[in-house]
């Protein structure tokens, strides 16, 4: 049961037709692993430890920098030269002591990712290649985890929920992978079209982990910051796909 204090702490989420005492304790049993810690990672993991997710392990290897700031609300300028997940966890247990934050500066350690695979509800992919996002998707497919994605880059935004386990489509499925893969590093970012991608990222998550809602595998959504339109497509399963064509997760190396 909750306590008088965790009541007065999610008493709005509480207050939600949907949402009950069963729903907020799903969330403070659940464990996630998020992938990157840039503008994405900071806007879903301020999300979720501020809503009452358990246990959130952070992966990165990058390091803070001052082009980092205007998009990595996270930081800030006395974090630079740090480690991201070391800096975010500093950040995120200040804002909600009860999480428990672990952190993975190297992501091409497969042995100390496989040590948290069998306890997580959720693989989070905040990343901004298409190599990092083929490999948190194998990671997916592997041990048959849901993974939701998003990407932002310019004006334009992506959310994208992918579940092994429903039959849905992978990332690798997409026929025209290159069109969802821009880099901000490339052609620049408006700030705000991060944290709409981030929270929209995270209201996914939340509502998978807590089942007050059904999400929609393979549902891509699509955000235009200029025109603030969102539009929505069907990723279908592709049965030739190199990845998850017989169920068997395309590992690459490193994540970059």
């Amino acid at each position: 049961m909750l306590t008088t204090e965790l009541y007065s702490r999610y008493s709005r989420h509480l207050l939600l037709d949907n949402f009950d005492e069963e729903a907020q304790l799903q969330l403070m049993q659940s464990k996630v692993m998020l992938f990157g810690c840039g503008g994405l990672g900071c806007q879903v993991a301020m999300a979720l430890v501020s809503a009452g997710v358990g246990e959130i392990v952070l992966v990165d290897h990058d390091i803070v920098e001052l082009s980092n700031l205007p998009r990595q609300w996270l930081f800030t300028e006395a974090d630079a030269g740090q480690k991201k997940v070391y800096a975010a966890r500093s950040r995120l247990a200040a804002m909600h002591g009860g999480c428990q934050i672990r952190c993975i500066d190297d992501p091409s350690d497969l042995i100390r990712l496989a040590t948290h695979m069998p306890y997580c509800s959720l693989l989070l992919d905040c990343t901004d290649s298409v190599t990092s996002r083929k490999f948190v998707n194998g990671l997916a497919l592997k041990h048959k985890l849901p993974l939701i994605s998003a990407s932002a880059a310019g004006f334009s935004a992506t959310a994208l929920a992918l579940n092994p386990a429903s039959g849905s489509a992978c990332y690798e499925c997409m026929e025209q992978i290159g069109e969802h893969s821009q880099m901000c590093v490339e052609q620049g970012i408006f700030s705000p079209v991060v944290a709409i991608a981030g929270q929209f990222q995270a209201s996914l998550a939340l509502s998978y982990l807590c089942g007050i809602q059904p999400v929609d595998f393979g549902q891509l959504h699509v955000y235009d910051g200029r025109a603030l339109t969102l539009r929505h497509f069907r990723i279908n399963k592709n049965p030739a796909c190199p990845a998850c064509s017989n169920n068997i997760g395309e590992h690459h190396e490193h994540i970059v």
